[in-house]
């Protein structure tokens, strides 16, 4: 069965694995090479999500520092001795209060991560336009002002949810939802109320991109609060979770995980 498992399924696995029993430690050269391997492939495919978010992120990145909202909310890269644009690339803050800056953090934690490959950094470096050593530089410094401050714990949960941001569409979640029978990959499946099928099935459409509160009102789901409550707790109940990022009035899909054991 493991034959039949892709490149980025056998990575989510491990993660899982690692965030399940506790087994924390530095990032491996080998993980770090497949996140990186991975990563490329996604930014220089112009339809996938995250090719999208670079070129936005690109944007912030070289505009002026007295004007880079990065640098306002971010008191540490302030402090820094070398301050240099392309550190934002490197800096995910998965916390931060303004939503226009914290949505960049899945990518900027891929990023961090990538360019420590020592297989793929080269050619991360190409693609972001910055010279291999300068951009060594740049994720180091971008560490101390966000992952260094992180637990091991903090950081391999938010790498699990970053690393699902890596699928390209709906066909490579391991679920799947027929009307509202949500079936699992594991062969189980179970049955959702009208208004959490019709949610669920606006976030897989627009899966790595954000719901609208006013989007999911117009499809007769009032109270999407409520709504996304019931839908987390009816998925946990067999299993599923769903990887959901919130912003003000509006929700993300980045992935899911199916759990092998319930309690």
């Amino acid at each position: 069965m493991n034959q039949l498992l892709t490149e980025l399924q056998r990575l989510q696995l491990r993660l899982q694995r690692i965030n399940r029993t506790g087994a924390f430690d530095q990032i491996s050269p080998d993980i770090a090479n497949t996140i990186a391997r991975i990563l490329l492939d996604a930014l220089f495919d112009d339809q996938h999500p995250l090719s999208i978010e670079l070129n936005d992120l690109e944007d912030l990145v070289h505009q002026p520092p007295e004007q880079n909202p990065t640098l306002e909310n971010n008191s540490r890269l302030r402090r820094l001795d070398a301050f240099v644009a392309e550190q934002i690339y490197f800096v995910p803050q998965p916390g931060n209060a303004d939503p226009s800056l914290r949505k960049y953090w899945p990518l900027q934690l891929l990023l961090s991560v990538a360019a420590s490959s020592p297989e793929n950094g080269k050619n991360l470096a190409e693609k972001l336009l910055i010279a291999p050593e300068k951009m060594k530089i740049a994720a180091a410094n971008g560490a101390k002002a966000s992952v260094s401050m992180w637990s091991k714990e903090q950081y391999f949960q938010c790498l699990e949810q970053a690393v699902a941001t890596l699928e390209s569409d709906a066909s490579a979640l391991p679920i799947q939802l027929d009307d509202r029978t949500l079936k699992l990959s594991t062969g189980k499946s179970f049955r959702l109320s009208q208004q959490s099928a019709k949610m669920l099935s606006m976030l897989i459409a627009r899966l790595g991109q954000a719901v609208t509160y006013s989007s999911i009102m117009d499809e007769g789901i009032q109270h999407p609060v409520q709504a996304k409550k019931r839908l987390l707790q009816k998925c946990e109940n067999h299993g599923v979770q769903l990887l959901i990022d919130n912003s003000p009035h509006a929700y993300c899909l980045r992935g899911v995980r199916i759990q092998t054991q319930i309690r």
